[in-house]
């Protein structure tokens, strides 16, 4: 017992002397970044990217459904912009995305009329496939 003292305190001042130096070897967890991740998207750091890109995954779905029950919920290009645009900030209110980068839902905003038409009309089944390809190139 007498001898475990100062096996101890060789230990401890091991420790003190070599501690900060193996932390300097342990490699940082990083997300890796997706290879094919959508060029919007893509700038963002990767968490971030992939919780934008889950809540898109879902938007399509629910798009796509929408378009097969007899009586859908949105039915013409405005809506769906509008809804885009409340999506997003019920998605981000009250979270570390929200404001974190700047003009990001304007982006997003902006590709989603590209890809539906900036003109108001109905929400046809072509144009529903191309509002469901745009949320799953979002989603990717």
């Amino acid at each position: 017992m007498q001898r475990l003292g100062p096996i101890l305190l060789a230990l401890a001042g091991l420790l003190v002397a070599v501690g900060p130096h193996i932390q300097d070897q342990i490699p940082a967890v990083v997300v890796p970044a997706k290879p094919d991740r959508h060029p919007i998207l893509a700038r963002l750091e990767p968490a971030d990217a992939g919780r934008i890109a889950s809540l898109y995954a879902a938007m399509s779905d629910v798009i796509r459904r929408d378009g097969q029950a007899a009586d859908p919920v949105v039915t013409t290009t405005a809506d769906l912009c509008k809804r885009h645009k409340d999506a997003l900030s019920m998605a981000w209110r009250g979270t570390d995305l929200e404001g974190k980068y700047a003009g990001l839902g304007q982006q997003l905003d902006e590709y989603l009329l590209r890809e539906v038409g900036d003109t108001n009309v109905p929400l046809d089944p072509p144009v529903r496939a191309r509002a469901v390809r745009a949320f799953e190139e979002l989603a990717r």
